[in-house]
């Protein structure tokens, strides 16, 4: 499909969200955003009411874009240890904001409605759900303890915050694959372990 098929509301949202994890909420105009996407101000107001309505609307379909990559990974071959260890891996080596999504995301609230702050959240429970279920299916296969998934799934996500951290103080010549090993293996032995 050619740059021109893909419906203008796709690449608005596309270079909005681009933008808006470049440089934060209060950092990106919407003329801004015209320009990168090569629309008129007026387009980017024929779809999205407001700056907060674009921001929210790119945000959740960044969300909806991880919890689709997740399932699919999780839904491969493998232990768990080695599908959340390739879910780790994807996301650090693509993370390049200067923030964490996380702060992008919490800078913003103050602009937002409380119906925009909800499909946020609402994304964000569906990734977690996702990693939930991949949990308790491994529980019943024996491959890890009886813990509490969302405890395990919320870990999980920290441990990715985490890793992405690491990433953004190491720069671009960081090792994504070493700082995702590192960042599994403490989650998945414990710190008073040594690692796999």
């Amino acid at each position: 499909m050619e740059p021109n098929d893909v419906p203008t509301s796709d690449r608005i949202l596309k270079t909005a969200g681009q933008l808006f994890l470049d440089r934060g909420f209060d950092s990106v105009s919407t003329d801004e955003v015209a320009e990168a996407t090569g629309v008129t101000k007026a387009m980017i107001y024929y779809y999205f009411s407001s700056k907060a309505d674009l921001f929210t609307a790119s945000m959740v379909r960044i969300m909806k874009n991880i919890q689709a990559r997740t399932k699919e990974i999780l839904a491969r071959e493998g232990t768990l240890y080695e599908r959340l260890l390739q879910i780790a891996k994807i996301r650090l080596a693509v993370a390049q904001s200067h923030q964490s999504f996380d702060a992008i995301v919490h800078s913003a609230k103050g602009s937002l409605t409380i119906n925009q702050v909800t499909a946020m959240k609402e994304e964000e429970e569906g990734l977690m759900d996702i990693l939930q279920k991949a949990f308790a299916v491994s529980q019943a296969e024996g491959e890890i303890g009886n813990f509490d998934t969302a405890t395990l799934a919320h870990l999980y996500v920290a441990a990715l915050s985490a890793g992405e951290a690491q990433r953004r103080r190491m720069g671009t010549d960081g090792k994504a694959d070493g700082i995702a090993e590192t960042m599994m293996n403490i989650l998945w032995h414990g710190i008073g372990c040594e690692g796999k």
